[in-house]
């Protein structure tokens, strides 16, 4: 399980294991997870206003960083582009308020497009990393995540 930046690494680290003939873990959980530190997808510009926590400038700089001279897009940094195939049931908890809600839609679209397990929970209104708030829908999502870890990531 993993968090913003978090749950890209959590992400890229399975991907990495799944490449290695590492075991993997029976299921993935990611909450408002940053998939792709290019940070190039033009539907976060409409949304970028709403989000109290994040900028795009903010994590673009701090992509260019991380990535340190690597392609942006490199599934190693940017777990978006990693191939999705064959990973344990993955579950994304995004907002509609986070700039990163627009490559968490797209990773759902590439997961459906690939017959990729993913448990998806969009919020309403809900700012990156809403889940940690305690906040009444945080205290929803706290429940469905401990209903994933109870059911070993089975559809909720």
């Amino acid at each position: 399980m993993g968090d913003s930046a978090g749950g890209g690494l959590l992400l890229a680290l399975v991907l990495k294991m799944k490449k290695e003939g590492i075991a993997l873990p029976s299921q993935l959980i990611m909450l408002s997870p940053w998939l792709d530190i290019s940070m190039t997808n033009l539907d976060m510009l409409p949304v970028e206003k709403y989000d109290p926590a994040l900028t795009i400038e903010g994590p673009s700089i701090a992509g260019l960083f991380y990535a340190n001279g690597s392609d942006t897009k490199n599934w190693l940094v940017g777990p978006l582009y990693g191939n999705l195939r064959d990973l344990p049931t993955m579950s994304l908890f995004s907002g509609t308020h986070e700039i990163m809600n627009a490559d968490h839609r797209k990773f759902k679209s590439l997961c459906e497009s690939k017959d990729v397990l993913l448990n998806y929970f969009e919020y309403l209104q809900m700012m990156h990393v809403w889940p940690i708030f305690g906040i009444p829908e945080s205290e929803k999502a706290i429940r469905q995540i401990a209903e994933l870890i109870a059911s070993n990531g089975q559809k909720i």
